[in-house]
């Protein structure tokens, strides 16, 4: 706004008393200056800085209204003034306005500016200015609106409800005021927008004004990017961001005009101001993504996915099936190929709701018929864009599991989300036929989309049939995917357009180029052949896999798509050389996969055909282009097809592998046309002669298989022994194509025809191939064999005499692969002079720039040194190396396959563990292996590498396989000196394997490791060296696991074999007993056992015997950390292991006679925490082993224990400790035995640790049968050292827990020693310093008080006070968590202590508001200190001011969420108490004021405190606190400025669930709120909104219509109607009061109270809304059945009856069915009702028929009902006593029956054992906690409340093991009631003592079990 004129007006020496004179009428000639300048003088410039105290401008204004009073002298004038005088009404409105935001500034201002606004907020006033705002006034409207705005902001907001009620929101100028707001520069808007109103007052403002808000949105498209921004920023935090704010008014807002209306800033796209992110389009883009694109925010709500919209039955009329409405029919307004913005906004709509995608098709009007434009483009991309978004798989689920659905969606909907229904075939069909590439292109992109899509919903739907076990025929989803694949076949364009749009000549688009001479000549667009040929074979390949029948159905040879890899474009790539791949190149390489796909796919590929004429065979095509390709992606696609084509052919059937190992040893080399070798013969590429070879033995191979077959066997005969026969073999022979093989190479050779390079390709071939067949075979013999006959083959007089280099090389290749397979029958040469001048010659040659020409010049290198003759030492394998690297890197492989095996000379020239990170790709690990002689073997570096190269790349089981066989072969060969070694290898192998390989394939190769591989006769042989030895017993170690069933079961034979040895007479023999003794941890555990047995053999050795038994001691002990339980055939064996106790100390002897004594013995009896003890996971492994140790509680014992030998053993272990705790518990130890061991020496010297154990099992035996022991000098002095135990920081917290227990229960039974502890116990505390304190103290005090609190008095005493003064030190110091349960425990003991020290309480308590005011432990405990001690009142005074006015303090109090519950409950408590110390002094008015600010209205614990304290106060000051509490308001931070609106504030939500949930239990006498359930707190107190609504109807009731509705909207008024039925009378008679000032407002003042009023017309009802109105009567049942009186009414019209026969017609309709349970739940609740039910209605028998059709859905409601019946009903009622004759459905509902007073009900027994196997499948999926603290768990006790509507439904969210816990102690409660319960005694008791242990509780059913368990065992 501007300020007005400044020539000289603009005075800054204005005094408000010269101002007022010069105001006066008299002066009426200066009036227009002296106004215009106190106006500018007052004005607060636009930008301005924070207005500070000392401003002129505001000490001007205090002067001036501390005099006169609410500026009362503007407001004369102003009402002097005529309409007329606008410009002078302009500067007084002006002037009114700055002085609202001047006195609003600071706090203490706004008194002064107060009484402005309640003036302008009179009806005269306001009446003016909104008729200012209707004039034609520009600058008084503009001054008008700014002082509404400066009223709405006054104060933070405090009047901004009143001032939108006094604004003229209908004038008809409104309009006319936004289009003058567009028009303005400046960001001006309506207050009541802003994001800081109180939700109310928006909500307020939005129901009854809501179209001049809608208006804004008609003009925003003509605003300024800056209006436009304020105004969406305003929508979402203000609006959208409000939780408070109903959803269902911001979508009234936010429908499809407004959307509209926001749709058209789309058409600004380009930045509106010097900043080029101001752009309107992308802010209205952001925003319109925000509320519509994220399911539960916005306007976009979460739907069912594919699902239809659930209903309960029949559709309700106008209601579709979605319920994405809006934005439904703002997709199809999308200009979605025209702008991307809208295109983006679009797909991420249908991506957030998919069941949207359905219905878009048909109102999108997309234009998809082909023709060459953009807008068909934009259609068509938008088009596949839409389908291939991922499947809605979320909404496959169950709401709110992971379970599947049983239906699958509609058929519908799922296809019209792959392929719509607008003419999709016809389309696709016409646009793949177009004549345009870019249409056919766009079309074929899009059809893949489409069937990419499709495969992703048969992928689903084959998931979910798997899970849901369906089969093919009767399976809902089964018979959905058939019905999916049926439509989109009928829906897809024919195969045979497909077929043709892959093999049409594209159309060469000429291009020109300019040639050097200046030339222009047309080029072709490869690119664009290339992209549509990539195109067209994609679909082919698409339709293969996702359509095969199509596919089939159809006349096509694909083989005919691979003369695209033998044609012009198969070295397309392979030639590239060094250029980098053009677009048309990687298009081709994408094309050549999906061809390779396809022929995977394809069961019609006949891959041994020809290509057309020509004489290629399929099969030669692909092996050419394998070891052509240079793309690791195509030689990997060719490997996988012809891995698969060759594995399924007769050649291969027994070894589908092996066709790997062959493509592996195909020649990968190329050489240049013209090579010659040193003797003159033409060298030819390798590869060529190869193929063209092995394609010819194919051929011949596939024609008559059976002839090799047979020759393979003939041959495999011949190298049997004549022992064994061909079926004793574990293995497979290689397949016949390699007799096929050497037959034809003998044939050609023979006949000479092949050339001399073609016979060496070969003979190369066929040394590779064998000896990696070799990794295949566990027995070398046939390959032998083979390697003989290749020998005669290439006998060098059938070769090449003129070419004697070649026939060299050739026989070298024999050579090779002799000592591949026979390393010991060979000799080498040196290497020559030529070729280290051959060498010098290379290594000077310099380097090619071209890729291929480096290539070319390795393989030479490679050719030489498979020409040369010669052995090749380290240093010049190190040169070539060194070439080759510079060359071709690669190319290092085929230098491992053409060096002879020497030891070590290639890993030392190769450098391998320097080279192999780098080189892992092509240094495998056959080759690796063969070179590794000895040294390397023996190198863990090496090793480390082979265990690398074993797995390669790519782990796979296969590979580390063929790598064990190949270790195993060497294994099995005559290399005494690397056996240990190579066992070395094999453990890092298979150590590799177990962390590259899943379990399961990890334990196959440990399969064929230990049972199918040579290393069987090691197993077994009592002739193994030293070092052979220690490597075999080292890989069994490190890679088996003897604890391991599995593992074990590998070793079953050669265990079997090793325990024959021990057993027999030869064990003697020291060599065979170091043989056979590391086997024993490996035997089989009966064997095991027997193993022991035999120790008590006369035939062994003494030496033999002590030798022996440590290791079988040792193996039986690994046998308690598995699976197996020993402890039983340990017991039975007590008499053989104290036996061999005499006879030699052992400590793994002691340990198993421990293991024997505490394995007979319950488990978890000692009743403390172990850790140890719950080291499994699962609970069924806990329970399991509890179980099968209490089974052996009736195991007899020996009568001859040698009690006292373990009692006085010199040195002590923990097996000692443990063995003399389980003698004490089983009654084996006698007392006076044990009391005679205190008193001596030996005694003393036992550690502390082993002391307390022992005393704690004795003294836990004596306090089980509460029984007292007598006087004893030993006493005294144990007490004392206990208590030194206790108090050593040192000792383990477990030990000093038993210690401190031990002396709690020395106190108690000892009485004669009493007095003489307790002085102990004093005198400690005494002595402590400061700075410490025990938590075992602190226990033993509780324990003492408990049993003794007449005599502990001084003992607590002293504690409490060291503990406060420990408590002072530490709540000043940092926060320690751990010390918190310290700091609970003595809160216990403030409790019970007197005589506390008052200055230690004062100090303590400053401390703790100080500096501990958030922890909660610490307020407690000052809390519990308040009440024992005596402070005076000015302390008090002190510390409660200290806390309210704490920096924090509504942090603490003010929240009131979940996670800060507790603790605003402790501080409320802290102040509750300091309020009733001293009431005279503590109930101020400045003690009152800040609680008004944190009191939330609620009946939780902490306002029920507050509330107290205000009755307190005005008790005390006989003072009404209404005039306080009229500032309340129910949301946080903020004060109501009258009580009606604090009450128009309320959550009308949260008000109706206190009418529905109303507590019953509420008395105006007693405000506490302590009987609140955790439901009930979140409920507002029904007694505060009574008297708050009492306060407004008599200080300010509302005086508008509109008012009225706000307040009827809040539903208090219904609170009072239900306040009517409250048990209190003297809220009934307040109730009754309001409404009795409210009768003029009801629309029916009497009602008939005997009557349900329309029952009959609502639940018949034959309207339309028949539904809701059934709903609505079965609601109002459900809520008014609250007492007898309303039973009486109910029963009168029958109206159960009516309902019952409702719910069996009703099946379907679930809602309703919870409706009726939900008043069957509320009736239950009421005695009368539920006997008059039960007697007279049959009501257990109408149960018990619904129970037997229950479709399960119910069960949880059916069983909360029974438990209402049985706990409501009297049970010594002989009426109602009979009806108990039915099975309950739960525990706790068993445990009402068994606990019912008369005989027992009968089938309980029956019902029981149920539930124990209820119980045993419930365990299997709880877990125990890793760490169990030593605290108990709190435990949630058995619910004891009834389960009334509100709570049927909802289940109980407790942790697992607690349930299972709390369902053990019920079982066992109930089977304590039963008459026989041997049968089930053992299996809950054991549970019941470990959930003892789990749980930590000391008192209560588990610990008195316990205790009788003890008894039970000492007694026995």
């Amino acid at each position: 706004m501007a300020s007005g004129a400044s020539d000289g007006t603009d005075r800054a020496d204005i005094h408000p008393n010269k101002a007022w004179e010069d105001l006066c009428p008299a002066n009426h000639e200066s009036m227009i200056l002296d106004l215009t300048a106190l106006r500018n003088h007052l004005s607060i410039r636009p930008g301005e800085d924070a207005i500070t105290l000392q401003d002129a401008r505001l000490l001007l204004v205090k002067d001036w209204l501390n005099n006169v009073h609410g500026a009362h002298d503007i407001f004369g004038l102003w009402d002097s003034l005529t309409q007329r005088q606008n410009s002078l009404l302009a500067v007084l409105i002006s002037i009114l306005s700055s002085l609202l935001t001047l006195t609003s500034s600071h706090y203490t201002y706004q008194a002064l500016g107060q009484p402005i606004i309640k003036t302008i907020l009179a009806q005269t006033y306001t009446r003016r200015l909104n008729s200012y705002l209707g004039g034609s006034h520009a600058e008084l409207i503009l001054v008008t609106l700014k002082l509404f705005n400066a009223m709405s902001s006054f104060a933070g907001g405090r009047e901004k409800k009143s001032v939108s009620e006094a604004f003229g929101w209908e004038l008809k100028s409104l309009p006319k005021l936004l289009n003058m707001r567009r028009k303005s520069t400046s960001d001006t808007f309506d207050a009541l927008a802003k994001p800081d109103s109180p939700a109310q007052a928006k909500a307020t403002f939005i129901e009854q004004h809501r179209e001049p808000f809608l208006s804004i949105f008609k003009g925003l498209v003509q605003d300024s990017y800056s209006i436009i921004r304020r105004v969406l920023e305003i929508c979402w935090a203000g609006l959208w961001s409000d939780p408070k704010i109903k959803r269902t008014l911001k979508i009234n807002l936010f429908n499809e005009i407004t959307i509209s209306h926001l749709l058209k800033l789309y058409d600004r796209k380009v930045a509106e101001d010097d900043d080029p992110d101001h752009v309107p389009a992308d802010l209205v883009h952001h925003f319109l993504l925000a509320i519509c694109t994220r399911p539960g925010t916005g306007i976009c709500f979460k739907d069912r996915g594919w699902y239809p919209r659930e209903s309960d039955g029949e559709d309700e009329p106008g209601r579709g099936k979605i319920y994405n409405r809006i934005l439904a029919n703002v997709l199809k307004t999308l200009k979605v190929n025209e702008d991307l913005r809208q295109q983006e906004l679009a797909l991420k709509i249908l991506a957030a709701c998919p069941e949207l995608v359905a219905g878009y098709w048909s109102g999108a009007a997309l234009t998809l018929e082909p023709r060459l434009s953009s807008k068909w483009i934009a259609n068509i991309s938008f088009f596949g864009s839409v389908l291939s978004q991922p499947v809605p798989t979320w909404s496959f689920h169950l709401i709110g599991t992971a379970l599947y659905q049983p239906t699958p969606p509609p058929l519908s909907t799922i296809i019209e989300s792959i392929l719509p229904s607008v003419h999709t075939k016809v389309h696709f069909t016409r646009g793949l036929q177009s004549t345009s590439g870019l249409v056919q292109h766009c079309t074929a992109l899009a059809l893949a989309k489409c069937l990419a899509k499709y495969e992703d919903v048969l992928k689903l739907f084959l998931e979910v049939k798997v899970a849901l076990e369906e089969n093919e025929t009767e399976g809902q989803w089964s018979r959905r995917r058939k019905d999916v694949e049926k439509e989109v076949r009928r829906r897809v364009p024919d195969f045979q357009v497909i077929v043709a749009f892959s093999q049409q000549k594209f159309v060469e688009v000429p291009g020109t180029t300019t040639t050097t001479s200046g030339v222009t000549a047309p080029t072709s667009n490869v690119t664009r052949i290339a992209l549509l040929s990539e195109s067209a074979h994609r679909l082919l390949w698409m339709y293969q896999r996702c359509l095969p029948m199509v596919v089939a159905e159809a006349r096509f040879d694909v083989g005919k798509l691979l003369q695209g890899f033998a044609g012009k474009e198969k070295t397309t790539i392979a030639e590239s050389g060094d250029e980098e791949m053009t677009a048309a190149m990687r298009l081709h390489v994408v094309q050549q996969l999906h061809v390779l796909r396809l022929l995977k796919d394809s069961d019609q590929f006949g891959w041994s055909g020809r290509i057309g004429s020509t004489s290629q065979s399929y099969l030669t095509v692909l092996l050419n282009a394998f070891i052509t390709t240079n793309i690791h992606a195509i030689r990997m696609a060719l490997s996988d097809l012809l891995e698969y084509t060759l594995g399924e052919s007769i050649m291969f059937q027994d070894d589908p592998t092996e066709p790997h190992l062959w493509l592996l040893s195909l020649p990968t080399s190329h050489r240049r046309r013209g090579t010659e070798s040193p003797d003159g013969a033409i060298l030819t590429d390798e590869g060529e002669s190869v193929i063209t070879f092995l394609d010819d033995c194919v051929q011949r191979c596939l024609k008559t298989p059976y002839r090799y077959l047979e020759d393979l066997h003939v041959l495999a005969e011949l190298t049997v022994p004549q022992s064994q026969s061909m079926t004793d073999r574990d293995e497979s022979l290689p397949g016949p194509l390699l007799m096929t093989v050497l037959e034809q190479l003998e044939i050609k050779v023979s006949k000479k025809m092949l050339s001399p390079s073609d016979v060496l390709a070969i003979a190369s071939f066929v040394r590779k191939l064998v000896f990696r067949l070799s990794s295949n075979q566990q027995d070398l013999g046939f390959l032998r064999a083979v390697a003989d006959k290749f020998s005669v083959i290439l006998q060098a007089k059938k070769l090449f005499p003129d070419y004697p280099v070649i026939t060299s090389a050739v026989r070298k290749e024999i050579d090779l692969l002799r000592m591949a397979l026979f390393p010991d029958d060979f000799s080498l040469q040196s290497v020559s002079d030529e070729a280290k001048a051959f060498l010098s010659i290379i290594e000077e040659i310099p380097v090619s720039t071209t890729k291929e020409a480096r290539k070319s010049s390795a393989y030479e290198l490679v050719d030489w040194l498979r020409l040369v003759d010669g052995q090749f030492g380290s240093h010049e394998i190190a040169r070539v190396v060194a070439v080759l690297t510079k060359l071709y890197p690669p190319a290092l492989s085929m230098v491992l396959e053409s060096l002879s095996p020497e030891t070590g000379s290639l890993w030392k020239g190769l450098d391998v563990g320097s080279l192999y990170p780098e080189a892992r790709t092509y240094l495998l690990f056959d080759y690796l292996f063969l070179h590794a002689g000895p040294s390397q073997i023996a190198d863990g570096a090496c090793r480390e590498v082979l265990s690398q190269a074993a797995f390669g790349c790519e782990p796979n089981l296969g590979d580390g396989k063929r790598a064990v066989r190949l270790v195993g072969h060497r294994l099995a060969g005559s290399y005494v000196e690397q056996t240990r070694d190579l066992f070395f290898l094999l453990e890092s192998i298979l150590k590799r394997g177990s962390i590259v390989l899943p379990s399961s394939d990890f334990m196959i190769l440990k399969e064929a490791v230990f049972i199918r591989s040579n290393l069987k006769p090691y197993l077994i042989s009592g002739s193994l060296s030293n070092a052979e030895r220690e490597g075999l017993h080292h890989l069994i170690r490190e890679v088996l696991d003897p604890t391991n069933p599995l593992d074990r079961e590998l070793l079953a034979i050669p265990s079997a074999y090793w325990l024959g040895v021990l057993m027999s007479d030869t064990i003697n023999d020291p060599a065979q007993f170091s043989l056979a003794s590391p086997w024993i941890n490996y035997i089989q555990h009966q064997e095991l056992f027997s193993l022991l047995d035999s120790l008590s053999s006369d035939s062994l050795s003494a030496e033999t015997l002590v030798a022996l038994l440590e290791p079988v001691l040792s193996a039986i002990k690994l046998m308690t950390t598995s699976k197996s339980e020993p402890g039983r055939a340990l017991i039975h064996r007590m008499s053989l292991l104290l036996s061999l106790y005499s006879m030699t100390v052992s400590t793994a002897l002691e340990e198993l006679i421990a293991i024997a004594i505490q394995s007979s013995l319950p488990a978890y009896h000692d009743g403390g925490q172990c850790r140890e003890a719950f080291d499994e996971t699962n609970l069924i492994d806990v329970v399991k082993r509890a179980e099968s140790r209490w089974s052996r509680g009736l195991d007899v014992w020996p009568t001859d224990l040698p009690v006292q030998s373990f009692l006085s053993q010199d040195s002590w272990t923990a097996s000692t400790v443990a063995i003399v705790s389980g003698l004490l518990y089983s009654g084996h130890l006698p007392r006076d035995s044990f009391i005679s061991w205190l008193s001596t020496d030996h005694c003393t010297a036992r550690s502390p640790e082993h002391f307390i154990i022992v005393v704690h099992a004795f003294f836990d035996v004596v306090s089980s049968g509460e029984e007292e022991l007598a006087e004893h000098d030993c006493w005294i002095t144990h007490f004392s050292r206990i208590l030194h135990i206790v108090l050593d920081n040192k000792t383990p917290q477990s030990i000093r827990l038993k210690g401190g227990a031990c002396l709690s229960l020395m106190a108690c039974f000892i009485p004669s020693n009493m007095a003489d502890f307790l002085a102990i116990l004093v005198r400690t505390v005494q002595t402590l310093p400061v700075s410490e304190i025990y938590s075992e103290l602190l226990l033993i005090g509780q324990f003492l008080h408990a049993r003794l609190p007449r005599l502990t008095g001084d003992f607590i005493k002293e504690l409490v006070n060291h503990g406060i003064q420990w408590a002072i030190r530490y709540f000043t110091e940092e926060e320690d968590p751990s010390l918190n349960e310290t700091l609970i425990d003595l809160t216990s003991l403030v409790h019970v202590a007197v005589g506390i020290k008052p200055h230690l309480a004062e100090t303590v308590l400053g401390v703790a508001i100080q500096s501990r005011l958030s922890h909660l432990a610490a307020v407690e405990f000052v809390t519990a200190l308040l009440p024992r001690v005596h402070l005076k009142p000015v302390v008090v005074n002190r510390h409660l001011q200290g806390i309210l006015q704490h920096a924090n303090f509504f942090k603490y109090c003010g929240n009131v969420s979940p996670d800060t519950a507790s603790m605003r409950d402790a501080v409320v408590q802290l102040l509750h108490t300091l309020f009733n110390l001293h009431l005279a002094n503590t109930c101020q008015i400045t003690h009152i004021e800040p609680l008004i600010k944190i009191y939330r209205g609620t009946l939780s614990k902490a306002d029920g405190l507050i509330l107290s304290i205000f009755r307190l106060f005005e008790t005390e000051r006989k003072v009404a606190i209404s005039s306080i509490l009229c500032q309340w308001s129910p949301t946080p931070n903020l004060l109501s400025s009258t009580s009606l609106e604090a009450i128009q504030g309320l959550d009308p939500i949260l008000v109706l669930r206190t009418c529905l949930n109303f507590p019953s239990w509420r008395r105006l006498d007693d405000l506490t709120t302590e009987k609140a359930s955790s439901h009930e707190v979140q409920l507002y107190d029904p007694i505060f909104l009574m008297l708050l609504f009492a306060q407004m109807l008599a200080e300010n009731p509302p005086e508008s219509a509109f008012a009225w509705v706000e307040v009827f909207r809040t539903n208090i008024v219904s609170l009072f109607i239900r306040a009517l039925s409250s048990k209190c009378e003297m809220i009934r008679d307040i109730a009754l009061c309001q409404l009795a000032g409210l009768w003029q407002y009801l629309e029916r003042p009497e009602l008939d109270i005997n009557d349900v009023p329309l029952l009959y017309n609502m639940l018949y009802c034959s309207s339309d809304d028949w539904k809701k109105e059934r709903g609505w009567m079965i609601r109002f049942l459900s809520d008014g059945m609250m007492s007898t009186d309303d039973w009486k009414v109910f029963k009168g019209r029958h109206t159960w009856d009516l309902l019952a026969s409702l719910f069996q017609c009703s099946e379907d309709d679930r809602a309703f069915r919870a409706g009726i349970l939900d008043v069957l739940a509320n009736l239950t609740c009421n005695v009368q009702a539920t006997t008059s039910l039960i007697l007279k209605s049959g009501l257990l028998s109408w149960i018990e028929i619904q129970l037997m059709t229950s479709s399960g859905v119910e069960g949880v409601e059916w069983v909360k009902i029974l438990d209402n019946i049985m706990t409501i009903v009297d049970p010594d009622d002989p009426k109602s006593s009979n009806a108990f004759f039915v099975f309950p459905l739960a525990i706790a509902a068993a445990l009402r029956l068994s606990l019912l007073p008369g005989p027992q009900v009968a089938n309980l027994a029956l019902l029981i054992q149920k539930l124990v196997a209820c119980l045993r499948d419930l365990e299997g999926s709880v877990t125990v906690p890793p760490s169990i603290s030593s605290r108990p768990l709190e435990l949630d006790p058995h619910p004891r409340h009834l389960y009334r509507s509100h709570t049927i439904h909802e289940t109980q969210n407790c942790a697992p093991l607690q349930v299972w816990g709390q369902s053990v102690e019920a079982l066992w409660r109930i089977l304590m009631t039963l008459k026989d319960a041997s049968e089930l005694w053992g299996v809950v008791t054991s549970r019941i003592l470990v959930w003892r242990a789990i749980s930590g509780t000391t008192d209560g059913v588990t610990e008195w079990t316990r205790a009788q368990v003890i008894c039970n065992m000492a007694g026995r």
